[in-house]
């Protein structure tokens, strides 16, 4: 009979924990790939503003990090409030290219349960070489400065090459 009773206290020791357990379950998705727009070509030097759109499958309004990549930078930015980015918010990020090239935008998105998002399509960027460079080699540069620096040269190079026949 002892051997019973610690047998039943033994087992019941046992399944307390057991069934006591609580599982939670984590429904949470992780936010969208934010979704960017914006212009797709531009000039170096130039700065552009792109419109970044946050949203979350589950309807979350708990996004607080976005990390924008423009192929030549890559920037984190925080919601600086009290309170996280809304779903459906859209946000204004400006960015200015120093050099010539392709370049493709991609964002992610960071929501409170620790989760980041998928990076979002690349959105495809052009800043192509300006249409003026023939006039910014060096030797239309040296003109420049030269015809600058001394103005009476001009009429005097001319009156020479009108006489040469040039």
């Amino acid at each position: 009979m002892k051997k019973k009773i610690v047998g039943i206290f033994v087992c019941t020791l046992l399944l307390i924990p057991i069934l006591s357990t609580t599982v939670i379950a984590d429904d949470n998705n992780p936010p969208n790939p934010p979704e960017i727009e914006g212009p797709t070509s531009g000039k170096i030097g130039e700065t552009y503003t792109y419109e970044i759109t946050l949203t979350d499958p589950d309807q979350d309004d708990v996004m607080f990090n976005l990390e924008v990549n423009f192929g030549d930078e890559i920037i984190y930015l925080d919601c600086g409030c009290g309170k996280s980015w809304q779903n459906g918010t859209v946000i204004a990020v400006s960015h200015k290219w120093k050099n010539t090239g392709s370049y493709g935008i991609t964002a992610r998105v960071y929501d409170a349960s620790g989760e980041w998002s998928e990076w979002s399509d690349p959105l495809s960027v052009s800043m192509p070489k300006s249409k003026n460079n023939a006039f910014n080699t060096p030797f239309m540069q040296f003109l420049e400065n030269f015809f600058g620096r001394y103005p009476n040269a001009f009429p005097i190079l001319r009156l020479l090459l009108q006489r040469l026949g040039l």
